[in-house]
């Protein structure tokens, strides 16, 4: 029976009988030649380590790779952001562009690599993507090699930061060359580093499932995707908290001589590169390790055919054998599946405006609610760590419990249901830190006689101010200027402590640094995402169930691939660069470099929420529709399944009574 079926490692009799077997010494740890069901590379194949070759240890591979490549390519990478945006005088939209470029890749590849790699060796796809996802996190952290030391002071410009009225200070035409030069070149690097990433990361999501759900029996399939998917989060998680401590570290590890900065600092620049720099290693690590695996571990082979005898599964489909001129009815096929294509456009608009914000949710944690860095990041881990974890196993127990994993219609049914309660992207409207109002910019100078709003008034327009550094100041009433020259303080206002500068109201004292926030719901603002969190991932496991229930077997990675690929191509692709383009239309002030925008220094959020809101709700009602009409067709696709497989064994049945 398929339920008695257990995972096998081989044989002393399979082991004996292979052809070009040689011990190289007295104990059985000998190579073993035949490459079709044992471990190892090439002729190297010890007898000793044939243990490894199992479900259970191909599970374990993939699961540390899976947990490697979201810490990287989900939290390090995006987490990296706000400083690359200060070290770089990069923009929300640049950024937005670098997350989205790997998104170019890994859809194009991504389609390659299910549609081959399910008609091939699926081990040599994912073992080869997680080397090059390695070489593409070194790459990731390459920029800071190549440029130099941090300077906090822009010490390096000579640009005073005090109302001196007869100095001006006016960057050099080759300066200002020479820097945007450079800028340019360190965000092609960053690019080609997502790009390569995007190609190395597009296997996993589409082979990776189908490869361990042909390895085990269909009854333990949501076991080991819970597993799978469960890594899946875990990375994020474990990301997060690990990359909030590397961002209070330095980054050049120390610290100028005389320079004594706090990660709260709005100078402050952590060691984002750190955890891109490490980690590749360990992608390098676990592609080699997956290269190793046959393509079917020991009695795979024989479980599948029971599988599908018993009707677990649906058959292959004998027209399509993974040539390339069968890319066009397979697709049709996938196309013209009312179940499948429409589970998909329910995943896809309902995940729009996530994909977009989900890069940016830790520079949001951290600027509009006030959370330092690793609360922040602690934060993140919390809801993809625990919130994520919770929900994929609620989804496990419940394929388990209700009988899913047997029944599409029941899976679909439940998916329908649990996203009616998803509202995540009400989250957004949970109000954060009071907007911080700068003089010339959201209010008037005190004693301005200027009709208008600009930084440059008629008490520092002698002064010779420029927006190269940032050194902002507080006033008594709570207002923040851009640097004491626009505040109209010269050197001696300075040894009086800042007192009674010229744009300032009379008497008033500044302080170095911008005003302090008054951050409120932070703690709201996650308990509710966390709560959304756990219901919108716990139809995870379900989703895949519709799926894989949904396609003949041998189209289930290429299933899994057309639906990674539409996936980036309609939500992750243009999602950050959207999201990004907006988030720079709230921001109200910008720090400049030889007369060109760099980084934006203050941001509306309130009106971000409303904006992002605004738009996420639409695509949420559209994906319950999709969800509906997926449940609905669910039914029709049963009915055809069960009949078609009734005709198959009736026909068996009949030949074998004809030939006896």
């Amino acid at each position: 029976m398929a339920s008695n079926w257990k995972e096998k490692s081989p044989s002393e009799e399979t082991l004996k009988s292979l052809e070009g077997v040689r011990s190289d010494n007295q104990n059985d740890c000998f190579l073993v030649q035949s490459e079709e069901s044992t471990w190892g590379w090439f002729a190297f194949r010890p007898r000793c380590l044939q243990w490894l070759n199992s479900s259970r240890f191909l599970m374990a591979v993939l699961f540390f790779l899976t947990i490697t490549q979201g810490m990287v390519s989900l939290t390090f990478v995006p987490m990296s952001l706000p400083s690359l945006e200060r070290r770089f005088l990069l923009n929300s939209k640049q950024t937005g562009t670098l997350i989205s470029a790997a998104d170019i890749t890994s859809m194009i590849f991504g389609t390659l690599a299910s549609f081959y790699g399910g008609h091939s060796h699926k081990g040599k796809w994912l073992g080869c993507g997680a080397i090059i996802s390695g070489l593409a996190s070194a790459i990731y952290s390459l920029p800071h090699f190549l440029i130099e030391d941090y300077d906090p002071q822009s010490v390096s410009t000579k640009s005073l930061p005090f109302c001196v009225s007869n100095k001006t200070f006016v960057a050099k035409d080759e300066d200002c060359l020479t820097t945007a030069r450079s800028s340019s070149s360190y965000y092609f690097i960053f690019i080609l580093a997502q790009l390569l990433s995007g190609v190395g990361s597009s296997p996993l999501l589409s082979l990776a499932p189908a490869w361990l759900d042909e390895n085990v029996h269909p009854k333990h399939t949501g076991l080991y995707l819970g597993m799978f998917f469960t890594a899946f989060i875990i990375g994020p998680g474990i990301g997060t908290m690990i990359g909030g401590k590397l961002l209070e570290v330095y980054v050049d590890i120390k610290m100028p001589p005389g320079l004594q900065l706090r990660p709260l600092d709005h100078r402050w620049i952590g060691a984002w590169w750190l955890g891109p720099f490490v980690f590749a290693f360990f992608l390098i690590i676990s592609g080699f390790i997956l290269l190793g695996f046959p393509s079917k571990v020991p009695g795979a082979v024989e479980m599948r055919e029971e599988a599908i005898k018993n009707k677990y599964i649906i058959g292959k489909d004998n027209n399509l054998q993974g040539r390339l001129k069968d890319i066009v009815p397979a697709t049709k096929s996938l196309f013209t599946n009312k179940v499948y294509i429409f589970q998909i456009c329910g995943m896809i608009s309902g995940t729009f405006a996530w994909y977009g914000a989900g890069p940016f949710l830790y520079k949001i944690i951290r600027d509009r609610y006030g959370a330092p860095q690793f609360l922040a990041g602690l934060f993140m881990s919390i809801l993809s760590l625990i919130g994520g974890n919770v929900g994929v196993w609620i989804g496990s127990a419940v394929v388990r419990g209700l009988g899913l994993r047997d029944s599409c219609r029941k899976a679909a049914k439940f998916v329908f249901f649990a996203n009616i309660f998803t509202m995540s992207i009400l989250s957004f409207l949970v109000p954060g830190c009071e907007y911080p109002r700068y003089a010339g910019v959201d209010v008037p100078y005190p004693n301005s006689s200027l009709g208008q709003l600009q930084l440059s008034s008629s008490c520092n327009i002698n002064c010779h101010c420029t927006t190269n550094q940032y050194s902002p100041m507080c006033d008594s009433r709570g207002v923040n200027f851009f640097s004491p020259c626009y505040a109209g303080c010269s050197p001696l206002d300075a040894k009086k402590g800042f007192a009674n500068c010229s744009c300032t109201s009379i008497p008033s004292k500044l302080t170095m640094g911008p005003c302090k926030k008054r951050c409120s719901y932070l703690y709201l603002f996650v308990g509710y995402l966390f709560i959304m969190t756990v219901i919108g991932v716990c139809d995870q496991i379900p989703s895949d169930i519709v799926l894989f229930r949904s396609v003949p077997d041998n189209q289930r990675s290429y299933g899994l691939g057309i639906q990674f690929v539409l996936s980036k191509l309609m939500a992750a692709l243009p999602g950050p660069i959207i999201i990004g383009y907006i988030i720079d239309e709230t921001c109200s002030l910008w720090k400049t470099k030889c007369s060109q925008r760099g980084n934006c220094l203050n941001y509306d959020y309130d009106k971000l929420g409303w904006i992002i809101v605004s738009y996420g709700l639409p695509l949420k009602a559209l994906s319950l529709m999709f969800y509906f009409l997926s449940w609905y067709y669910c039914k029709e696709l049963e009915i055809r399944v069960a009949t078609t497989t009734d005709d198959v064994n009736k026909t068996e049945s009949n030949c074998k009574s004809t030939a006896v």
